[in-house]
């Protein structure tokens, strides 16, 4: 059986990158999932199937764990806040 391969975007007008959702065989564009990346497990938007994919990178592709629970999208919206409030406290100090 070959891999159900999508895309999935990290940041709203970000890349998107391939994954292998075979896991999650009722996944749907706009879905949002949490996919293994480099930097750990991450939630993204899924924006496409990929019907015919090139070769994976590092000879498999990463997965896509599971669909976001809601708990999962509060926490996210929780760090996505508390980054920006980082980045103006940083600018404000290196200002000084």
């Amino acid at each position: 059986m070959s891999p159900l391969i999508v895309g999935i975007r990290f940041q709203p007008t970000g890349k998107s990158y391939h994954f292998d959702a075979s896991l999650v065989p009722d996944v749907q564009i706009g879905d949002r999932v949490v996919a293994e990346t480099a930097r750990g497990p991450q939630i993204g938007e899924v924006v496409q199937f990929v019907a015919e994919p090139p070769p994976p990178p590092e000879g498999r592709w990463k997965t896509v764990e599971r669909l976001a629970t809601p708990r999962d999208l509060l926490l996210h919206k929780i760090w996505q806040q508390k980054s920006v409030e980082a980045l103006i406290r940083c600018r404000a100090r290196a200002a000084e």
